[in-house]
């Protein structure tokens, strides 16, 4: 500690990453340390409490529990289920089995049959083993929960939490249902390389919470991030694109500062205080991306 070491080593990799082409960079941990280097706070995501006494009120079907060790075909189960997740990080097949090999990492099944319902990752804590994290989960709903009663029934945990995205999918209203409390908390810390290839890729995320935001309005506004010298400007009317052309209308904030416009907690215009012209935003951010635990270290 105190010979900069770690500093020498983040300089590096982010000659690394722009070297490489990246667009953003994800990565949790201390804010003020690594918001000296351009990482913010970003991103929304559920945190699901569990305890026994609400899941052993819960009905299901029954179902066969079976561990994962490696097999070829129940990788692939994996694979399908996870394959289908509107919001999750690419992966390969080399990817996908180095993952589910992890250490420390249990992985089971269950089974109705000869199919296969469902897969869960869990972990257990190092200190206090009646207490543990679901690092990845997928399948048919009603397994899910049967895997979920299981936990407690035969694996003995007291307690368990989980995340999920914001954006509502086919387990929102299960964990919801089923869970003892839950909170709405950031998802880790990014650093934008490459703004308009960023926004490029959210177009129809943009596009859809315009939408839904039941917002009529039209507007150009380019965003500038100071710090790295970057500028995009969105086009903003039935549909939301990324144009090639800068306007007068702009919006200048720290790269920081457009992290959190982007991916915050909340609507724009509960963390800045914007002009008129900018409070459209109010109806494109924040945008939503998730990353399933099992993917960090």
């Amino acid at each position: 500690r105190g010979k900069g070491c770690m500093k020498r080593l983040l300089k590096e990799c982010i000659e690394a990453m722009k070297k490489e082409k990246y667009e953003m960079s994800w990565l949790a941990g201390d804010r003020r340390r690594y918001g000296n280097f351009d990482w913010e706070n970003s991103g929304r995501q559920f945190r699901f409490h569990f305890e026994g006494r609400v899941l052993s009120t819960i009905s299901t079907s029954e179902y066969k529990i079976k561990k994962y060790n490696s097999e070829k075909r129940y990788l692939k189960v994996i694979m399908k289920f996870h394959e289908k997740e509107n919001l999750k990080v690419k992966r390969s097949l080399d990817s996908y089995k180095r993952l589910f090999s992890r250490s420390g990492k249990e992985t089971y099944f269950a089974l109705s049959g000869k199919r296969t319902a469902a897969y869960l990752t869990f972990e257990r804590n190092s200190k206090n083993p009646e207490v543990g994290y679901v690092y990845e989960y997928g399948g048919d709903n009603d397994a899910l929960k049967f895997m979920l009663k299981k936990l407690f029934s035969d694996f003995k945990f007291k307690y368990f939490s989980l995340t999920s995205p914001v954006r509502f999918n086919k387990y929102t209203e299960l964990l919801f249902e089923c869970a003892e409390r839950w909170a709405v908390e950031q998802h880790g810390m990014v650093k934008i390389f490459n703004l308009k290839s960023v926004l490029k890729k959210f177009e129809r995320q943009m596009t859809l919470n315009k939408k839904r935001f039941g917002c009529k309005g039209q507007a150009i506004i380019t965003l500038v991030m100071t710090e790295s010298d970057q500028s995009v400007t969105l086009k903003i009317g039935k549909n939301v694109r990324v144009v090639n052309k800068e306007t007068s209308n702009k919006l200048v904030l720290t790269d920081r500062n457009v992290v959190r416009l982007i991916f915050g907690l909340s609507k724009p215009s509960n963390e800045f205080v914007l002009k008129k012209e900018h409070l459209i935003l109010d109806s494109i951010f924040p945008l939503d991306y998730f990353i399933w635990p099992l993917e960090s270290v």
